[in-house]
């Protein structure tokens, strides 16, 4: 599975719109004349670079499944082959699990054993990213002289306290024994309580 590059056509305020140029690529058997089957683009996002579609497909005994498609894509603007990507489907268990919850409720049931691990992940990973704004969000909202206690990992016990650090713009947390600034995805990690 390489990658596949050509010039774009398809731009918006001046920039290569990546989801257009990949719902080029997701047209096919959509026309009247095709009497197989169709395909729909039910809808994309953007996330990252990586453009998640949800696809209908009405096979020529009127089934209809909905499954979804993941393109990587990059741009080159100093390449007259400006725009690439690498396409494909679910099933394949792809390594992005980016991909929207309004997209995977559109997906219908599956029995494919790397979609389901796919859905599965993208899901997960949703979860902690809920997770994850807590945990920025409560750091954040606590004020300055604050302390909280790592809970786990090879630093559990150690005391951090919130303060302003040299040539920074936000406030950091510091362990004063050590003299050791601590970023929050650290802490995120690990864990914290309160002190």
């Amino acid at each position: 599975m390489g990658w596949t590059s050509y010039n774009a056509d398809c731009y918006k305020n001046g920039k290569i719109d990546r989801i257009a140029e990949v719902e080029k690529h997701l047209v096919w058997g959509s026309s009247d004349t095709d009497n197989h089957c169709k395909h729909t683009i039910l809808k994309s996002s953007l996330v990252g670079t990586t453009v998640y579609s949800a696809i209908e497909h009405i096979d020529s005994e009127g089934v209809r499944r909905v499954f979804a498609t993941i393109f990587l894509t990059s741009i080159n603007t100093k390449d007259y082959y400006n725009f690439f990507y690498k396409d494909m489907d679910e099933s394949v268990g792809p390594c992005e699990c980016d991909c929207p919850k309004v997209i995977l409720n559109m997906l219908t049931p599956t029995d494919h054993e790397y979609a389901i691990s796919w859905r599965d992940r993208c899901v997960e990973k949703a979860k902690n990213r809920k997770l994850d704004k807590k945990v920025v969000d409560g750091l954040s909202k606590l004020p300055l002289n604050s302390k909280i206690k790592i809970t786990s990992g090879s630093n559990m016990g150690v005391i951090l306290s919130k303060c302003w650090a040299n040539k920074l713009k936000n406030p950091s947390w510091v362990d004063w024994a050590n003299r050791t600034r601590y970023i929050v995805s650290y802490i995120k990690k690990y864990g914290y309580e309160i002190v």
